[in-house]
């Protein structure tokens, strides 16, 4: 990592977003749909930016798949039995 940049922040959250099985025509079907002319011909840039990361969240909760995330105390790619011997081997 160079100096001065940010590292990435790890998400905190139970729930992440899948990267599969988005719904791209509703997405693309809910922008088509907004007048964006509207909300930023007489806005401040602040407000223009609210609306849109508004919308923009509300296509995040609303269209796009989220999955519980479940901590494993093995990789995933552990078969049972060996998870199995481990257990008897503590």
């Amino acid at each position: 990592m160079r100096p001065g940049r940010l590292s990435p922040r790890l998400p905190t959250a139970r729930l992440c977003i899948t990267g599969t099985a988005q719904n791209y025509i509703s997405i693309v079907k809910y922008l088509g749909d907004i007048n964006f002319t509207d909300y930023f011909t007489n806005n401040n840039l602040n407000d223009c930016l609210q609306v849109f990361h508004g919308h923009i969240n509300y296509i995040i909760d609303n269209f796009i798949p989220k999955m519980q995330k479940y901590n494993f105390k093995f990789p995933i790619w552990f078969s049972k039995e060996l998870r199995c011997l481990i257990k008897q081997k503590i």
